[in-house]
């Protein structure tokens, strides 16, 4: 769940201005991540700094517990994931494909895809894939590898 929580990892590739929610001021968004620390911004705008393991960062306090979130309803930041922009570059295949044969797409939203391999300017159409990898992240040496790797 939330053990060995490291919130720089997570979040150090997360676009600025993502919203989160802290147990202090609801929702925050994402201001900054740097080595030792997470900056966040309220609603009124005021800017507070969070240890990597979700912690308000109030000096020599170091007894409290994680206050930040992926998001009111979502507790558990292994769960946490990222929805990618629309048309982003992405693999797929299913479970049925034999050897994972994996094809080229470009992502819609809700864990789905344009169909054969169209950006949301060619079609409206979409489909649905057990695994889909956005590029970047694919394994293009070990395609089999990239199933735990999968957003869906």
């Amino acid at each position: 769940m939330n053990e060995n929580l490291n919130l720089l990892e997570i979040l150090k590739e997360v676009p600025k201005g993502t919203k989160l929610y802290c147990t202090i001021w609801g929702d925050v968004e994402l201001v900054d991540v740097q080595p030792l620390w997470i900056k966040c911004k309220t609603p009124k705008g005021n800017e507070w700094t969070f240890e990597p393991d979700g912690k308000l960062s109030a000096g020599a306090l170091g007894n409290g517990e994680c206050v930040l979130f992926p998001s009111k309803e979502q507790r558990d930041w292994s769960k946490f994931k990222l929805d990618l922009p629309i048309d982003t570059p992405v693999m797929v295949t299913d479970v049925s494909s034999i050897n994972f044969a994996w094809n080229l797409a470009f992502y819609c939203k809700d864990d789905m895809v344009f169909t054969n391999g169209h950006k949301s300017s060619e079609t409206n159409s979409t489909e649905v894939w057990d695994y889909i990898v956005p590029v970047k992240d694919f394994d293009f040496n070990d395609p089999k590898s990239n199933t735990g790797k999968s957003i869906c």
